[in-house]
């Protein structure tokens, strides 16, 4: 009983031990790949994973890392840039999305506490600043806020207008610096040129 894989670029994408009915045969194209036999010492899964074709089978080094196809041309493995460029895109933005909800810190108080800053509380905090702006507003009135002390004890505590409106303008400073370093990151991510300009971008440098 033959054995045949179906090769496409160069590499093996389906292998078959089929019935002796003539269904496959070497050279026989089908859906853009070609099928040509292989040897029956070799495992399907080994097929798939280790050899490539090109007038014949050889066995393909590993893959030196993420983001790398075989090159049959050249029969190397060759670095896939804009894979790689997309996925530290990715990375980054997650990392920033993940730095602005982590919250901030804000000395509104006297004192250093931890404010929390998930999107539920970025719109209490702005409905808060706002209403402590309004020409109504009574002076006196104060605006309670959830924040942690440096003792890590979380509650709501109160604000005067002018300790939310303070507690409002370190959170915006903090959220624009995360945007401003995911827009410069970004912008490095399409500048790069090679695989080491790309790994050395972090959001934490």
């Amino acid at each position: 009983m033959k054995n045949f894989a179906l090769i496409k670029n160069g590499l093996p994408i389906q292998v078959v031990t089929p019935a002796l009915d003539n269904t496959y045969s070497d050279g026989q194209y089908e859906h853009g790949g070609i099928w040509r036999e292989f040897s029956n010492n070799i495992s399907h899964h080994e097929i798939l994973n280790d050899w490539y074709y090109k007038d014949g089978w050889y066995q393909r080094p590993a893959s030196p890392g993420p983001y790398y196809h075989w090159q049959n041309e050249v029969e190397s493995w060759v670095f896939d840039m804009d894979a790689a460029r997309s996925a530290k895109s990715e990375v980054i933005r997650k990392a920033c999305e993940d730095a602005i909800l982590a919250g901030f810190q804000s000395l509104a108080l006297g004192s250093p506490h931890q404010y929390p800053s998930d999107l539920e509380d970025q719109a209490n905090l702005s409905s808060s600043v706002m209403r402590s702006t309004l020409p109504d507003s009574d002076p006196d009135q104060l605006y309670p806020f959830k924040c942690r002390s440096i003792e890590g004890v979380w509650e709501f505590r109160s604000h005067t207008a002018a300790q939310i409106q303070q507690v409002g303008r370190d959170s915006y400073a903090v959220i624009l610096g995360h945007r401003q370093r995911h827009a410069q990151l970004q912008t490095l991510i399409q500048l790069a040129r090679s695989e080491t300009e790309l790994e050395v971008i972090a959001w934490n440098q």
